[in-house]
C-alpha cells in the first residue's frame, strides 16, 4: 500500500479535526491528483473523512476505522481487499498504525514551503529516518526528492 501526505514547512501534517488543508497551496493540490489518480481507491481515517470532499473526481474515498464505527471497514480489511493499488491518505495515527504494522511499502511525502502554525507535529518523519524500529522488517530509504515549485515530494521505498 502507499501513503500520501502533506507537511508544512514548520512540521504541521494537520492543524485539528476541523482542518481544511489551506495552508496548503495549489501545487500541492496538483500533485495529490495525479498521484492518487494512477491506482486504487483511498483509505482516509473517519476525522479526515469528516473534511475531505465527499466526491473526488475518478477515485473512490473508503473510510477507515481502527476499532469503533461499523459500516466503516478496516485498516486490515482495505489492506486485503486493495494492496499495492490502495493509498492512505491519513491522518496520522491511521499512517503510524500501517508503518508500525509493515502495511505500507510507499510513502509519498509532499513538504510544502508554506507555514502551518500551531498543530499536529509530523511522526512520519522520524519513523522513516529511524534506522530500525521495533516493528520494522526492513529499511525505509528516500528513493527520490523532487521539487515542484513551492513543494518538495519525498518518494519512501520500504526495502524488506
Amino acid at each position: 500500500m502507499r501513503l500520501i501526505m502533506a507537511v508544512s514547512a514548520d512540521g504541521i501534517v494537520a492543524k485539528g479535526e476541523d482542518d481544511t488543508m489551506d495552508w496548503l497551496g495549489p501545487t500541492d493540490k496538483k500533485v495529490f491528483r495525479i498521484l492518487t489518480s494512477v491506482g486504487g481507491p483511498l483509505g482516509v481515517s473517519r476525522k479526515t473523512a469528516k473534511v475531505m470532499p465527499k466526491t473526488l473526481k475518478g477515485r473512490k474515498l473508503i473510510t477507515i476505522s481502527g476499532s469503533r464505527g461499523a459500516p466503516l471497514v478496516s485498516l486490515d480489511t482495505f489492506r486485503s481487499y486493495y494492496g499495492a493499488s490502495g493509498w492512505l491518505l491519513g491522518g496520522q495515527t491511521l499512517a503510524m498504525v500501517a508503518l508500525e504494522t509493515n502495511a505500507l511499502d510507499e510513502v509519498h511525502l509532499c513538504r510544502s514551503e508554506r507555514l502551518a502554525g500551531k498543530g499536529h507535529k509530523d511522526q512520519i518523519t522520524p519513523f522513516l529516518n529511524s534506522p530500525s524500529t521495533p516493528y520494522s522488517k526492513g529499511t525505509w530509504v528516500m528513493e527520490m526528492k523532487t521539487a515542484i515549485n513551492d513543494v518538495s515530494v519525498e518518494y519512501w521505498k520500504f526495502h524488506r
